[in-house]
Order: C-alpha cells, then sequence, then structure tokens
C-alpha cells in the first residue's frame, strides 16, 4: 500500500477479488454492490434471502479464488475461508467441495469479473 491508499496493482487485486464475489453472487440470483475504496473494498448483497448458507458460502470464497486465477495472489482469502467454514458448518457440504464450486464459477464468468474489476479501478462502484 502507498502512502495514499493502494498501489495500482494492489487496487487490481482487490477489484478483482470483490468482482469474483459480485459475479458469484449474482449466478445465485443476489443482487449485489460493489465498492472499492482508497483502501479496500467490499460487496454487499441484497435480495439474497433464497440463497442457501452453503451458497453463500460459495461467494465468499470466490473473491480469493478470483484473485488466484486472474492476479496469481490469493488477497483476503484467510479471512473469506474462515467466514465460509463457520457458514458451511451443518449445511453437509465441505470447505473442498464450496471452494471447487467457487472456483468452477469464476472460471465460468472470468470476462464479466474483469469487466466489474476495470469498471471498479475506473470508477470506485460497480452494479
Amino acid at each position: 500500500m502507498s502512502l495514499f491508499g493502494l498501489s495500482a496493482a494492489d487496487r487490481w487485486e482487490c477489484a478483482v477479488h470483490e468482482a469474483g464475489h459480485g459475479a458469484v453472487a449474482r449466478h445465485y440470483g443476489a443482487t449485489v454492490r460493489l465498492h472499492l475504496g482508497r483502501t479496500s473494498g467490499s460487496y454487499q448483497l441484497s435480495q439474497y434471502d433464497h440463497v442457501s448458507t452453503a451458497d453463500l458460502a460459495v461467494i465468499r470464497l470466490a473473491g480469493p479464488a478470483a484473485a488466484r486465477l486472474l492476479t496469481g495472489r490469493d488477497s483476503g482469502g484467510r479471512q473469506d475461508r474462515a467466514q465460509a467454514r463457520v457458514e458451511l458448518r451443518g449445511t453437509g457440504r465441505t470447505v473442498r467441495q464450496a471452494q471447487r464450486e467457487a472456483d468452477r464459477l469464476v472460471r465460468r464468468y472470468r470476462s464479466g469479473i474483469e469487466a466489474d474489476a476495470r469498471r471498479l479501478c475506473g470508477q470506485g462502484a460497480a452494479r
């Protein structure tokens, strides 16, 4: 991070991470708002009452999966994986299964993730 916020490379990585969450959230029918600030990014879900807890874990794992695929780095993955483990308790789905699903969906929506990340880097927010 630079004195004035994220470096260009870190900003891209953060944008890709958040866009990964967004693409997979939309896959499950959730409405999502993405944001990229000076020092971090975030995503906010709405209209997701129909999304299962196990699928929420896949959404959570999609951020680091997108970062790994598109930047080769695992940004923010530790916190997302820890939360996914909590969300998966009692669902019958393992973290490994959820991670494989997140990886598959990130590959499927790669071009949309890249487009959302470019919008985030240019505007600070995406749909």
